[in-house]
């Protein structure tokens, strides 16, 4: 729909959407989706330097990924990547009207339609730039074609053929876009030429199209057939129904646009009404601005997003926000449970709430987009966990296990020259080092820290070095890293570690150890404890109460008239039902729900289950 307007008129009133349609697809990645997260579930590697550029050298859309992995890297940085992604989304855009002008139509809203589909796109996480980058590479090959196209058939032809070639290596699968769009100029550009001469050259472009993946596979690159068509494409990635339609109207989009602009550039001159284009372009604006915002909110999964935080949260040590986080409060998975738990204690409240929060249960589904992601970040948060317990061997092998699936991480580097430090592995830890000074956010620390390893190979200044060494046991373990034999070693190489002993208390409240938990209650009193958490008195008061003739040793502690009081209470009104499980539940989920007397009851806590186990637990009291 050709406006009418001067053409400056024009470009300034598209530039105006067109900020406008930027501006919110940028707030609405800041705000709603967070590119922190979007670094979270798919973390790139970017280094400085001709060995990281090599290695996306040798595939086709290596540029391509090579431009988007430094783009993501703004990501961890929150702001700066939702304007790296509305950058694009704004070139895209503004590449898209242009190559319309060229076609014949002066539109304005066709040309913003691909930014709320980014956007819908940025909403699942798991797309890569890779997408955003291909697609601006694609409108801007097509544009250098629309507009530089020599008028004999045979220089077209070979001009085609140089940009589809370069582009399939710079951007892989966005070539086809590239020769879809070449394909509709060719059939409108030359409108002197027969319709059947316009049409064998554009299937020309379009077999050309077809040839180069196919060639690239068979010859030249070590890829399969399918990857060699679809790498780069956001139809490549795994996704739901909403997703997939914004992936396929991101690239049938332009061509439709385009087959429109060029059917209504024949017929402009017969169709000339100023006013009902005026009124017809601001609608489409308006409708494209309000249809965008209504679906980019409508397809951000609030369950994916609030799991993403929780593990951001846990791996920036943000502890009462994960705490916040609905998924912490409602759902049942062992991974958010293993995050839950460090957030607990370094809160102080692991053995006062825990049983707060849902525990056993039926397993939450997790979002599509997250069971592979699950599989990678289990060994990110196994590394932060083992360190900060002291156990450095386990820490290190799952460091190893992140550094192959995810390639050199800044933090995980860190980690690695820290545990080497620990383990008097200087030189390795030198290498690490120089891998870590290549990243554009862990310089500054790696050459640091590469000044102090050689002041002092034991890197003894650092504090985290330090507190790691002091708690790190040398005795060999066969057990499972997470058995309560590791943690009592922890605990004999060195009573004072307070994360130990915590957890080795929540692993024998958790298996309904009453009889353990007051065994160990010195254990507590070492690590700098002065009075007991609640749940622990809870384990306590029931254990003496099912054991009356075995004194209880308290080490200085006191229980509390409340817990003492309240268990003969709970034993009442449990006592009515103790072969009705239904009948307990019922009776103590609301008053009782969140105690151990409860969980040694039942086996689990009331939030995330619909109803009791069909039978009371092995420790119900008699």
């Amino acid at each position: 729909m050709d406006d009418h307007r001067p053409s400056l008129g024009r470009g300034v009133y598209f530039a105006v959407l067109a900020a406008t349609c930027a501006g919110l697809f940028f707030l609405h990645v800041w705000l709603n989706v967070d590119p922190r997260l979007i670094d979270q579930r798919q973390p790139a590697v970017f280094l400085t330097g001709w060995d990281f550029l090599g290695r996306h050298l040798d595939r086709p859309g290596g540029l391509a990924a090579y431009a988007a992995a430094l783009l993501a890297q703004f990501h961890w940085l929150g702001w700066p990547g939702a304007a790296a992604l509305a950058l694009l989304a704004l070139t895209a855009a503004a590449l898209m009207r242009t190559l319309l002008r060229r076609l014949g139509a002066s539109w304005t809203w066709p040309a913003l339609v691909p930014v709320p589909l980014l956007a819908i796109l940025a909403d699942h996480y798991d797309h890569p730039l890779t997408t955003p980058v291909g697609l601006v590479a694609a409108l801007g090959w097509a544009n250098v074609f629309a507009w530089t196209s020599p008028r004999r058939a045979c220089g077209r032809a070979a001009l085609f053929a140089a940009l589809a070639a370069a582009l399939y290596y710079a951007a892989a699968g966005a070539m086809l876009l590239f020769a879809a769009l070449a394909a509709v100029a060719e059939l409108v550009a030359g409108r002197d030429r027969g319709l059947a001469a316009r049409a064998l050259l554009a299937a020309v472009y379009l077999a050309w199209a077809a040839a180069v993946p196919l060639a690239a596979s068979a010859w030249l690159f070590v890829i399969t057939r399918t990857e060699a068509y679809t790498a780069g494409l956001a139809l490549a990635v795994p996704q739901d129904v909403a997703a997939l339609a914004g992936a396929i109207g991101l690239y049938a989009w332009p061509i439709v646009a385009a087959i429109a602009a060029a059917w209504h550039g024949h017929r402009a001159a017969d169709e000339r009404r100023p006013w009902l284009t005026r009124i017809a372009g601001v609608a489409g604006a308006g409708a494209v601005l309000a249809a965008g915002t209504i679906l980019a909110l409508a397809s951000l999964d609030p369950l994916e997003r609030s799991l993403l935080r929780v593990d951001w949260c846990a791996q920036e040590g943000r502890w009462t926000e994960l705490l916040a986080e609905p998924a912490a409060q409602r759902v049942v998975n062992p991974h958010v449970q293993q995050c839950v738990t460090r957030a607990l204690f370094h809160t102080g409240r692991l053995l006062d709430d825990l049983f707060s929060l849902p525990l056993t249960g039926e397993e939450t589904p997790l979002p599509r987009g997250l069971v592979d992601f699950y599989t990678f970040a289990g060994y990110r948060r196994t590394c932060d966990e083992m360190l900060e317990l002291g156990r450095v061997s386990e820490a290190e092998h799952a460091a190893y296990e992140d550094l192959e699936l995810l390639g050199e991480q800044p933090r995980n580097l860190k980690h690695l020259v820290r545990i080497n430090a620990l383990k008097d592995r200087p030189e390795a830890a030198k290498v690490f080092l120089e891998m870590l000074r290549k990243t554009l956010w862990g310089r500054a620390w790696a050459e640091k820290c590469l000044s102090d390893l050689r002041d002092d190979p034991s890197l003894g200044g650092d504090p985290d070095v330090q507190r790691a060494r002091s708690l790190m046991f040398t005795t060999d373990l066969a057990d499972n890293p997470s058995s309560s034999a590791a943690l009592l070693e922890l605990l004999r190489t060195n009573p004072r570690n307070r994360m130990a002993a915590e957890f080795l208390m929540a692993h024998y409240l958790l298996t309904r150890r009453s009889d353990l938990v007051a065994a160990n209650l010195a254990r507590l009193r070492q690590c700098g404890m002065t009075e007991l958490p609640r749940h622990v008195q809870e384990a306590v008061v029931q254990f003496a109460w099912h054991h009356r003739d075995q004194p209880i040793p308290l080490f200085g502690f006191a229980l509390s008239r409340e817990v003492c009081n309240g268990y003969p209470r709970f034993v009442e009104r449990l006592t009515p039902h103790a072969k009705d499980p239904a009948g307990a539940w019922n009776a103590l989920k609301d008053r009782y729900g969140r105690t151990y007397w409860f969980y040694a009851t039942f086996g689990c806590t009331p939030l995330g289950r619909q109803g009791p186990p069909p039978a009371l637990a092995k420790e119900a009291p008699q």
